[in-house]
């Protein structure tokens, strides 16, 4: 089964100790943190990190894969900024009925120590689940993959993490730090890992496509690569992705056997007059936008009328390209998608002709794009 980008993670913690015990130690204390996540004392500044996560992971059957990053430390001089400190774990935040759901777990395919479940809390009504001992370090983490396995009773990232769309809340946990950092204040800022963050909770269902379908990935062959090409069109930018064909997740489902009718993203009202073209494969193609009336301020923007079968993607893919004015309200894809600010791009595909499944899929916007 072919790889398929998931959607995005949508929060992310430094969460950085003076060494793995400290942390661990904090669970013990009654502290205000023990009610958040992760629960521990440490230090949860993003800019004070060297490494990330991008923000959009891979699913291939039940294997999940996230790519680390190293990036320049915005604190200099802090301790969690020294070119010694490790990408000791990922911990994600779970369901409470979530364990013994992930299996193994490897880095860059080489087999990592075996996850731990936990729960925390007063009252244990939440969970995590830490991929300990990664030790990867300033050297070795861009580009490396951390892979994981997912089984029952928690078989998809939708199933395991509380925000029940595919995302999930998760926190970078770093080590060797030369002392004991300061423990946060009792609300400490959550600042994204990745430029991905939820200010509230959203809501138990994500309202978009703004229709009655099917959203499960995977239901159609069809889906973009995690990370677009930013090009120029004189003064404005050109948001270039990769539209691939692969498998799905069950070949005898209908959907996965019709062909691309359209393709929607979850935009906002006032981006209608940003988008000046769109191309595949350097073709301009029709655009659409469409209001949501139970919402004002969103807007649905559509590339429609596609019908586009899987065996006319060729194995290189399409180019779908879209033009934003740079003179506009949305003039990139941080402002013109709907969480665009929150690091990713929401987007939908449909099947034709019967338009019933619509898989959810997401990919980053411009902060971590490739310039081409």
């Amino acid at each position: 089964m072919g790889r398929r980008p998931g959607p995005s993670l949508v929060l992310a913690l430094l969460c950085a100790s003076a060494a793995v015990g400290y942390a661990e130690r904090e669970l013990l204390q009654t502290a205000p943190w023990l009610e958040q996540f992760p629960p521990y004392g440490c230090v949860r500044d993003t800019a004070q990190s060297r490494f990330r996560v991008d923000p959009v992971y891979t699913v291939s059957g039940s294997k999940v894969c996230f790519t680390a990053r190293t990036v320049a430390c915005e604190r200099k001089g802090s301790a969690c900024c020294r070119s010694d400190v490790d990408f000791n774990k990922l911990e994600l935040s779970v369901r409470t009925t979530c364990n013994h759901a992930i299996g193994s777990v490897t880095i860059n395919g080489k087999r990592a120590l075996m996850p731990t479940y936990e729960k925390y809390g007063a009252a244990e009504d939440k969970a995590l689940y830490k991929l300990p001992g990664l030790n990867l370090t300033v050297a070795n983490a861009e580009g490396a993959q951390i892979c994981m396995t997912l089984s029952a009773p928690c078989p998809t990232m939708a199933d395991l993490c509380l925000e029940g769309d595919g995302s999930c809340t998760y926190a970078i946990i770093e080590s060797g730090t030369p002392s004991p950092p300061e423990p946060p204040s009792p609300e400490p800022p959550r600042m994204p890992i990745a430029p991905a963050i939820r200010h509230p909770p959203p809501p138990a269902s994500m309202p978009f496509p703004y229709c009655e379908c099917n959203r499960t990935l995977g239901t159609l062959p069809f889906t973009f690569d995690s990370m677009p090409v930013v090009k120029k069109s004189g003064a404005n930018k050109l948001y270039c992705m990769r539209l691939t064909a692969g498998e799905c997740i069950d070949p005898a489902n209908k959907c996965c056997n019709q062909a691309l009718a359209k393709v929607e993203w979850w935009s906002k009202a006032v981006c209608r007059r940003s988008v000046k073209s769109v191309y595949m494969d350097g073709v301009k193609v029709d655009q659409q936008w469409s209001p949501v009336p139970e919402s004002p301020t969103m807007a649905v923007f559509k590339i429609p009328q596609i019908n586009l079968p899987r065996s006319a993607v060729p194995a290189a893919g399409i180019e779908v390209c879209i033009e934003l004015v740079a003179t506009e309200q949305c003039p990139t894809l941080a402002t013109f998608c709907t969480r665009g600010d929150r690091g990713s791009c929401t987007y939908a595909m449909f099947n034709a002709p019967d338009k019933d499944c619509c898989p959810i899929g997401s990919f980053a916007t411009a902060s971590d794009a490739r310039v081409s």
